[in-house]
């Protein structure tokens, strides 16, 4: 998936020039849906990876009104961090593409990320707490304990924070959608694209956060393992998608049926 995602597969452009010095591509409204659509469709591997701060920020409320008010504050902190990292990841594309080696260093980044979201399903489903550097590199403390200060208070502005916070924790479908928009070589269309995203990602946090709250200890960490499974999916397809067998199937195949499914669905 984060193969097919980076730089290098899109192939529309017009005459403008783009940060980089080259002509940009232009997204169109198939490439907003499908933005969208990864961040909808990633909701498992959403849950996965912050639905402790989803059921956190849900926690203070009262009311199903007040759940829905605070996760809206909450992605709109989260969406924000999104922009400001798409910035930074077209910029710094943009820049790095000029050099030879580039393609080497986006099958290496496939790969190193691929193995995150293996090794992070696996201590969801085992139940595994993380230790030394494990722990450090997905829980970074200076984050953490900041987040963990914010949840015991019920302003909006504390909502706001967790996900602005939680924003910057280490995720693969992040980096997969932010390369992915890299693509286009357009700051503007990486800025609307990442709050596209944000917004992909509210139904399945929002649901997990607001109906969790009726559940039980038992039944939740459940949920959360089910989540690592897809997590571990989402880390093999992206490994494995490096395979040439693989790699003629997603593209020639896969992606195609996908994109003609979309503008079908897009009418």
């Amino acid at each position: 998936m984060l193969g097919y995602l980076l730089p290098g597969n899109v192939t529309r452009h017009h005459g403008e020039i783009g940060y980089d010095g080259r002509p940009p591509f232009s997204m169109t409204v198939f490439d907003y849906a499908s933005v969208f659509l990864l961040g909808l469709l990633g909701s498992g591997h959403c849950v996965g990876m912050c639905g402790g701060f989803a059921l956190a920020v849900a926690a203070p409320a009262q009311r199903w009104t007040g759940v829905f008010r605070r996760h809206l504050v909450y992605q709109a902190g989260k969406s924000l961090t999104y922009v400001f990292l798409a910035v930074i990841v077209a910029t710094g594309t943009g820049l790095l593409s000029r050099s030879n080696w580039f393609s080497g260093l986006q099958v290496a980044v496939a790969i190193a990320v691929g193995l995150l979201m293996v090794l992070l399903g696996l201590t969801q489903v085992l139940e595994l707490r993380s230790h030394g550097w494990w722990r450090r590199l997905v829980e970074p403390r200076a984050i953490c304990q900041s987040i963990g200060r914010l949840t015991s208070s019920p302003s909006l502005v504390s909502a706001f924070s967790i996900g602005w916070l939680n924003g910057f924790l280490p995720c693969g479908l992040v980096l997969a959608a932010l390369f992915y928009l890299a693509s286009f070589r357009s700051v503007i269309d990486a800025v609307f694209g990442a709050i596209v995203f944000g917004m992909g990602t509210f139904p399945g946090l929002f649901v997990f956060g607001a109906f969790s709250k009726a559940l039980s200890l038992e039944r939740r960490g459940r949920l959360l393992r089910w989540a690592g499974l897809l997590i571990i999916v989402f880390g093999v397809v992206t490994l494995v998608r490096w395979v040439p067998a693989v790699h003629h199937w997603f593209h020639q195949i896969l992606i195609p049926e996908a994109g003609r499914l979309i503008e079908w669905c897009l009418g």
